[in-house]
C-alpha cells in the first residue's frame, strides 16, 4: 500500500441540503449539512472526521501526514479542540464556520451566522482549475471564477473573496463559414464560364468544317435558248417525211406480153418467146 493518498481521497466536503449528483453522500452531520465525497470513493463507517477512502477501510493514516480535501478544488479548515484536529472542507465560494458546541459547516452568506458563530481560517487552499486554451475550431469556454482568500490568525476574522472572470476571445466562426461559401461559389462560376467558352469554340469549329451550301437557280430564271430552224432538201423528203414507196405493178411479170421482133430480117429466124 502506498505511503500517502492524493485526491480524490481525503477529507470530506460539507454541503448544505445534500450532495451533488456526481458525489457520494456519506450522511448528515447536523441539519442541514451533509458530508460529501467525490464519485467512486468510499465513506468508512463510524468516523469522527469523515474521510473519502479507496475502500470501506479507514484511511486516516494515509492522509494525516499530508492533510488535504478529497475534492481537489475545495478549501480545508481545522476545527481544532484540545489539540485534536477536526479537518473538514468547504466549496471555494463558501466559508467555514464553527459554533460553540464544535459543530462546523459552510456558508456563502456570513450574514446568516449568529453572534456566537465564528468564521475559520483556511488551513489548505484548493487548486484552481486551469483555464483551457481555446482553439480556432471550437467556441471559447468560459473561465471559472478564481477565488483568492487571505488567511488570518484570529478565528473571528473574516476572509476576503475576489472573483474575476476572464472571457477569451475566439475566432469568428461565421466569418470563416462565409469565406468558405464565397470561395465555393466563385469556383463554380469559373467552371461554368470555361464550359461555355469551350462549347462555343466547338460549335464554331464544326461550322467551319461544313461545305458552303449552293442555292439552286429556279427553273423560271434560266435564260431561254433560241430555236434554230433548218431548211430541208426536197430530195430528202422521203427520209425525213417517211413517204411510202410507190407500189409495183400489180400484174405479174409473167403475164406481160413479149413483143416479137419483126420477121423481115435477113436470114433471120423467129426468136423464141420467153415465158
Amino acid at each position: 500500500m502506498e505511503d500517502s493518498l492524493e485526491s480524490p481521497y481525503g477529507f470530506a466536503l460539507r454541503r448544505s441540503g445534500g450532495c451533488l449528483d456526481d458525489e457520494v453522500d456519506c450522511g448528515e452531520t447536523w441539519k442541514p449539512f451533509h458530508t460529501c465525497c467525490p464519485g467512486r470513493t468510499f465513506c468508512p463507517p463510524n468516523q469522527k472526521n469523515v474521510k473519502c477512502c479507496p475502500s470501506n477501510a479507514d484511511c486516516l493514516q494515509l492522509i494525516e501526514g499530508d492533510p488535504h480535501c478529497g475534492n481537489g478544488t475545495a478549501n480545508m479548515y481545522d476545527a481544532k479542540v484540545d489539540d485534536e484536529h477536526g479537518y473538514f472542507c468547504c466549496d471555494p465560494a463558501e466559508k467555514g464556520f464553527m459554533r460553540p458546541n464544535t459543530f462546523v459547516g459552510c456558508t456563502a452568506d456570513i450574514a446568516d451566522l449568529g453572534a456566537s458563530t465564528s468564521l475559520m481560517s483556511i488551513v489548505s487552499k484548493g487548486m484552481t482549475t486551469p483555464t483551457p486554451t481555446p482553439t480556432p475550431s471550437s467556441k471559447p469556454a468560459p473561465a471559472p471564477s478564481a477565488t483568492e482568500t487571505s488567511d488570518h490568525s484570529s478565528p473571528a476574522s473574516s476572509d476576503l473573496v475576489t472573483e474575476g472572470t476572464d472571457q477569451p476571445t475566439g475566432t469568428n466562426v461565421g466569418a470563416i463559414a462565409g469565406g468558405v461559401v464565397g470561395g465555393v461559389a466563385g469556383l463554380a462560376l469559373i467552371i461554368a464560364l470555361l464550359w461555355f467558352l469551350l462549347r462555343r469554340r466547338k460549335q464554331q469549329q464544326s461550322q467551319q468544317q461544313q461545305p458552303p451550301s449552293v442555292n439552286p437557280v429556279p427553273r423560271h430564271e434560266l435564260p431561254a435558248s433560241p430555236r434554230v430552224e433548218m431548211a430541208v432538201d426536197p430530195s430528202a423528203v422521203g427520209f425525213f417525211g417517211k413517204r411510202a414507196p410507190a407500189e409495183l405493178d400489180p400484174e405479174p411479170r409473167a403475164q406481160q406480153l413479149v413483143h416479137e421482133l419483126p420477121a423481115g430480117g435477113s436470114g433471120g429466124k423467129d426468136m423464141p418467146s420467153y415465158r
